[in-house]
């Protein structure tokens, strides 16, 4: 931002203020201005009074990265806007970035430095210089490494894409552990996904839709309109498909074991039972081979591995698959045929798709759709993204190749030095308690969260970040963009308190244990510029958004068909209800419980009012609840066999008797004065049951309701 004069904002007034005092007496005063008396920011002094600037950063409350346009006043951010010329939003944004600035002026960040001072979990602080917390953690970590014990620390990093994940990898490197885990080793993450996506094509990426020329999208439970990746993108693309030829209007049909958000929003629902996305797939394959209703050229040129899953996918007849899923069969054959008829059409999955054990199955089962109706690489298909051509860094040897230990694994294992980088286990994992645990143990805990979450409650040493309106990194998408494109996140206002870009803070802990060689930079900014030199910054800047302006596809060699056959059957344990938790559209990867504007937003999207926004309901059936005499509002206990979370009833349509759902993003224990204490959190009851790929799954436990 541009340096003024001090002394500019006196002369203003000296100048100005006639004029200005004769506009405020001489009209009614705008609702929408800033109050005359405001607490002083950072900065303040170098703008002048009444002085705004847009400016172009990317905004970082969820991992698409959507371009947005903040609106700064006199140094105060008050309004944050889509960027138009960001691939995955194009100028809209949804209500998770709207509300960003409610995360930059929360009243509970973390202002400064911390020391824990009392037992671990009690949040008993004193606040430290920057170089006292960081020598202590180099110190710290230095001695591990000097006692050989470096496979003892983990490092923690919820970010799924970009250059602090990769200079904590880095990190990671250097002091010789192989205990590195990021986003994609969560629960409820989309690795398997990722992983379809390297058994089909050998990348490891989330795949790109050319969404809006599709004519038919057949979305096996993806919370499309809800909290995915795909989301506004996938939104401005219905727009397209249905209304762009009136005489060939599009249609999306939502699989889904509930009426979600989504099916509520497609042109149709079609009810399964829970985690048997894979056998309905199969049906579907089942009617395009055996009508040969597949395209031939693609799968005989451009695949290996159809024989055989030709072969199964026979033995999976409309008629079998309904027995297995509910479904009837002459719906499978109608929806097979209307693929084909309508093509360019494509299979869907996402996260919520692949939240059970056999999520792995139900990815590739999807992928074989798209390779059968030759919606690969092909327009209004499933496309491949080329990767962005960073430079890179200098090279650092890694000085283990011992095998890490799954994430899954770690609250059983050794490992007794932690450092978090927005990863919250103790609140986000199922059974989080096992973490609670584990760290009222361990030798040594970093948080750099700028909030006092559940897992920094446990720290040893905070070293808070500064929040994604105030510090500068690269934004690398988690979008289905069909092709290649990134960010540039910068500071729009000056830093509120005295925080720091974690990336700077790896950087300086790094050189103090002595690793200036392979940290080399004088700060973060100058790490992320070595990363981008094949791109022209300033225009990057400027525009806030870079993409490819050829939109080229990736190309690939073969497509794999599936090789997981027959499908894994979901595993639950317990006896009951199955429990379905989701996440709503106001959902932030564990965050969003803080802003009351996402909580009581949450609340209207169910049709209550705004004081109930921080209820947590177990949301059931008509038929379940005339079973069972309950009523609407009524407080009962859902009870599985870990646990118990107390929940008021909300009956509705579109549930099915033997399932019931419950909203993830209640139940702090922390995390500030509007999240703590509020409503309860359905992960403290879901047995942990490791996924086909080792992740923890979702979707694994069966409970009762029993009145409280």
């Amino acid at each position: 931002m541009k340096e003024v004069d001090i002394k500019k904002r006196e002369f203003f007034k000296a100048v100005g203020g006639i004029s200005v005092l004769s506009l405020l007496t001489s009209c009614e005063a705008d609702v929408y201005s800033l109050p005359e008396k405001k607490p002083p920011v950072p900065g303040a002094e170098k703008w002048y009074e009444g002085e705004e600037k847009y400016i172009k950063s990317v905004c970082g409350q969820c991992p698409v990265n959507c371009g947005i346009i903040v609106r700064v006043v006199e140094g105060r951010a008050v309004k944050i806007m889509g960027n138009p010329a960001a691939s995955p939003n194009r100028g809209v944004l949804g209500p998770k970035g709207n509300s960003g600035i409610m995360t930059l002026y929360d009243p509970d960040r973390i202002k400064h430095p911390l020391k824990r001072v009392g037992k671990r979990g009690e949040g008993k602080w004193e606040k430290i210089s920057w170089d006292e917390a960081i020598k202590i953690v180099a110190q710290k970590l230095k001695e591990k490494v000097e006692k050989g014990e470096s496979r003892k620390i983990a490092i923690l990093c919820g970010r799924p894409k970009g250059f602090t994940r990769e200079l904590f990898e880095r990190f990671a490197d250097v002091l010789g552990t192989p205990n590195f885990y990021d986003f994609f080793e969560k629960s409820y993450s989309p690795r398997p996904i990722l992983e379809a996506m390297r058994e089909a094509f050998g990348v490891w990426d989330l795949p790109g839709f050319d969404s809006q020329k599709t004519q038919y999208i057949l979305s096996l439970g993806s919370a499309m309109f809800e909290s995915t990746c795909h989301g506004i993108r996938f939104a401005r693309a219905v727009y397209e498909i249905r209304y762009r030829y009136p005489a060939r209007r599009g249609k999306i049909v939502q699989v889904d074991p509930f009426l979600s958000a989504t099916g509520s929003q497609a042109d149709e629902w079609i009810p399964i039972k829970p985690g048997k996305y894979d056998v309905f797939a199969l049906g579907i394959a089942n009617v395009l081979i055996s009508e040969n209703m597949y395209d031939r050229d693609f799968v005989e040129k451009k695949t290996e591995g159809f024989e055989r899953f030709g072969e199964i996918a026979r033995e999976y007849t409309p008629e079998r698959v309904e027995k297995e899923t509910g479904v009837p069969a002459h719906d499978i054959v109608r929806i097979a045929r209307e693929m084909w008829n309508s093509r360019p059409s494509i299979s869907l999955v996402d996260e919520r798709s692949t939240s059970t054990t056999n999520g792995l199955h139900i990815a590739c089962l999807s992928l074989c759709l798209n390779a059968l109706l030759g919606s690969i690489n092909s327009p209004g298909g499933l496309v491949l993204r080329p990767p962005i051509k960073f430079s890179n860094w200098k090279d650092v040897k890694r000085k283990t190749k011992e095998r890490k230990i799954p994430f899954a694994d770690l609250p059983d294992s050794d490992v007794d030095t932690f450092l978090f980088y927005y990863m919250n286990p103790v609140y986000s994992e199922p059974a989080g308690e096992r973490w609670a645990k584990l760290l009222e143990k361990a030798d040594f805990v970093v948080s750099f969260s700028p909030f006092e979450d559940e897992t920094s409650l446990f720290a040893d040493i905070i070293l808070p970040d500064h929040t994604y309106l105030e510090r500068f990194e690269d934004a690398q998408s988690f979008s289905s963009i069909p092709f290649a494109g990134f960010g540039i996140r910068k500071p729009v206002v000056y830093p509120l308190y005295d925080t720091k870009n974690t990336g700077d803070t790896i950087i300086l802990i790094a050189k103090e244990m002595g690793f200036e060689d392979e940290f080399y930079w004088e700060d973060f900014e100058e790490a992320v510029k070595e990363r981008l030199k094949n791109f022209d910054i300033d225009e990057v800047e400027e525009k806030g958004w870079w993409e490819d302006p050829e939109k080229k596809w990736a190309d690939f060699d073969k497509f794999r068909f599936c090789s997981h056959l027959p499908p894994h059957e979901p595993e639950w344990k317990g006896d009951g209800l199955y429990l379905l938790p989701y996440k709503s559209t106001t959902y932030g990867e564990g965050s969003g419980a803080n802003i009351p504007y996402l909580m009581e937003l949450s609340a209207r999207i169910k049709m209550l009012p705004a004081y109930m926004s921080y209820e947590t309901f177990v949301e059931i059936s008509p038929e379940l609840a005339e079973k069972l005499k309950l009523s609407n509002f009524e407080r009962v206990y859902v009870v599985s066999d870990t646990g118990k979370i107390k929940a008021k009833v909300l009956i509705k349509e579109g549930v099915p008797p033997d399932v019931v759902l419950v909203e993830l993003g209640r139940g702090h224990k922390a995390f500030g004065r509007f999240a703590k204490g509020r409503g309860a959190n359905p992960r403290e009851i879901i047995v942990p049951l490791k996924s086909i790929v080792g992740n923890l799954a979702l979707w694994t436990t069966r409970v009762k309701i029993e009145k409280a």
